[in-house]
C-alpha cells in the first residue's frame, strides 16, 4: 500500500526555523541539536552533553531513546537518521517527541 505525502517537515527547515538548535561538542560522535522548549530551559548546554555522556555509559537505552535526568527534569536523546539518512543526536523533553 503506498501513501501520498501531503507535506514534510525536514531536519534542516525545523533548524532554520528555530524549532532545533544545533549544538557543538566535541565529545559527541553525531552532529546533535537541542529541542527550543529545551534550550529555553537549559543555560549550560556543555553539563547537558556531560551528564548524556555519563549516563550512555552506564545505562542501556531502550531503543531509539534514552532518558536521563538533568537539572531534575527527564530528557530524552533520540538518535536517529538526518536529512541525508545520517546518524544524528536530538535532545529535547519527551512531550518534544
Amino acid at each position: 500500500m503506498e501513501f501520498e505525502v501531503i507535506s514534510r517537515y525536514t531536519r534542516k527547515q525545523a533548524i532554520k526555523d528555530g524549532v532545533l538548535i544545533p549544538i557543538h561538542d566535541n565529545r559527541l560522535k553525531y552532529p546533535a541539536v537541542i529541542t527550543d522548549n529545551l534550550s529555553a530551559e537549559v543555560v549550560d548546554k556543555t553539563a547537558l552533553v556531560t551528564q548524556f555522556i555519563i549516563t550512555v555509559r552506564s545505562q542501556e537505552s531502550d531503543g531509539q531513546y534514552l532518558r536521563f535526568q538533568h537539572e531534575e527534569q527527564t530528557i530524552w536523546a533520540y538518535v536517529g537518521p538526518d536529512d541525508d539518512l545520517r546518524p544524528c543526536l536530538t535532545f529535547g523533553f519527551p512531550s518534544d517527541f
